[in-house]
């Protein structure tokens, strides 16, 4: 009798993690594509202002100040956060070589759905995704409830839906998804 697979893959040695997000055999799941629906655009653009700054001296985008500031940042935390810059072709290169799964853009948008709410109670001091304000700067322009409501609406817009829209149009699907026969 074969085991039923969800998103976990069907044994523990099978897991792996990636970027925080528990991964198995891509014929299993979908979750090792999840880090390429909300990851990919953010972490390339945080590369491109990151690359502006270090060529240029200027930061087109915003949100990697910190890595150019010694004074507030130690060397280490800002060494850890060169992730950033190598997640992006290690994600397209695994999601080229394994595939990418249609359904990670509904579980990533859901997953968001559920983290977002946690990450506002933090409060603003802590601002975990920007929920309330861009770049660790509290925005006053809304009330914050507002604001949260659009970083629930806009998530999946504008983070969610393109990288899947390019990913969905060019990545091959995984070979052998394992789909739960009908008896």
């Amino acid at each position: 009798m074969e085991a039923a697979s969800g998103f976990a893959g069907d044994s523990p040695e099978r897991s792996v993690t990636t970027h925080g997000c528990p991964a198995a055999d891509p014929s299993h799941t979908p979750a090792l594509h999840l880090p390429g629906v909300p990851v990919l655009l953010v972490q390339i653009l945080y590369t491109i202002d990151i690359t502006v700054r270090l060529f240029l001296g200027f930061h087109p985008i915003g949100g990697s100040e910190y890595m150019f500031d010694p004074v507030n940042y130690p060397l280490h935390i800002r060494l850890l956060s060169l992730f950033h810059i190598v997640t992006p072709p290690l994600l397209i290169w695994a999601i080229w070589k394994l595939g990418y799964d249609r359904r990670a853009f509904l579980v990533q948008t859901v997953t968001a759905w559920i983290v977002l709410p946690i990450c506002f109670f933090f409060g603003p001091e802590k601002d975990i995704n920007w929920v309330w304000g861009l770049f660790d700067a509290k925005q006053d322009v809304v009330s914050p409830w507002l604001y949260f409501a659009a970083c629930m609406a806009l998530y999946p817009a504008l983070l969610h839906s393109p990288v899947h829209w390019v990913l969905s149009r060019t990545a091959p699907r995984p070979k052998g998804l394992n789909r739960r026969k009908r008896v």
